[in-house]
């Protein structure tokens, strides 16, 4: 019983990220955050369910909303960037602070190097903005994940301290 409410919870939280990540790409002016809002299924995912859980969900809801939203901007910078921060964040989170602070902000570097050089060289490669661009979203971008880690981690305070036992229908641990 346990592996299959585990599957249950992992498509639907997979479900509901792909649908949240097909809505942004219909409101394009919301991308950025329908991917914020999918983000928190696989944030949900690690604290019911453990990483190999977020992963599956993550995977997933970053393929399955490739395929099918119209734009593909919300899925890809759920699939790049902060998709899989909620499990970098976990991840991160077991060393000292220095430390965990060190890999948050080298990861949000590496997919935001990666988006932008997708960016440049296959999407729009006839556009050339000034170096300073890009200077600035990497700060703004450096800036928007702590203030996402810290939003994840109050989130992650709220769940456990009022919300885990309103769900008691997804309790697969066995734990009351």
């Amino acid at each position: 019983m346990k592996k299959t409410k585990v599957i249950v919870l992992n498509a639907l939280l997979s479900a509901m990220g792909s649908a949240l990540l097909c809505l942004g790409s219909v409101l394009g002016d919301l991308d950025l955050t329908f991917a914020a809002a999918a983000s928190i299924t696989v944030f949900w995912a690690a604290l019911e369910l453990g990483l190999k859980s977020a992963s599956a969900v993550w995977l997933v809801t970053s393929l399955l909303s490739m395929m099918i939203a119209p734009a593909k901007f919300a899925p890809a910078i759920f699939m790049v960037f902060v998709g899989i921060y909620p499990i970098i964040k976990l991840v991160s989170e077991r060393f000292r602070p220095l430390i965990s602070w060190t890999i948050k902000i080298a990861a949000t570097n590496v997919a935001v190097v990666i988006l932008t050089l997708v960016w440049k060289f296959i999407l729009f490669p006839s556009l050339d903005p000034a170096w300073w661009i890009y200077v600035a979203v990497l700060v703004l971008s450096n800036v928007t994940i702590i203030i996402f880690d810290y939003l994840l981690g109050m989130l992650a305070v709220l769940y456990f301290s009022k919300l885990k036992r309103k769900f008691k229908i997804f309790n697969v641990s066995g734990k009351k």
